[in-house]
């Protein structure tokens, strides 16, 4: 139950863009984001899934979970790999 905000249609739907989200230069880089994220948490979302902001939104896909026990409860059938 993810807000899907890699989805343009999605981002209109909010009254914002993908250059709107990877606003920089500001007071606060990431309020207009931790307000979407708050706002998307308060509607029932475990999560949000959007652009990467390095390659115009192209290169690759970000999920935030919001809560730990969600990943823990999506991972538990993985196995850790540990990295040399």
């Amino acid at each position: 139950n993810l807000l899907d905000l890699s989805n343009e249609q999605n981002l209109e739907k909010l009254g914002t863009t993908l250059d709107n989200m990877m606003l920089t230069n500001t007071k606060n880089d990431y309020e207009f984001t931790n307000v979407i994220a708050k706002w998307a948490k308060e509607k029932g979302y475990n999560g949000v899934k959007f652009k990467g902001a390095r390659g115009n939104g192209e290169d690759y896909i970000n999920f935030v979970i919001f809560e730990e026990t969600t990943v823990s409860k999506s991972l538990s059938n993985y196995k850790n790999i540990d990295w040399e």
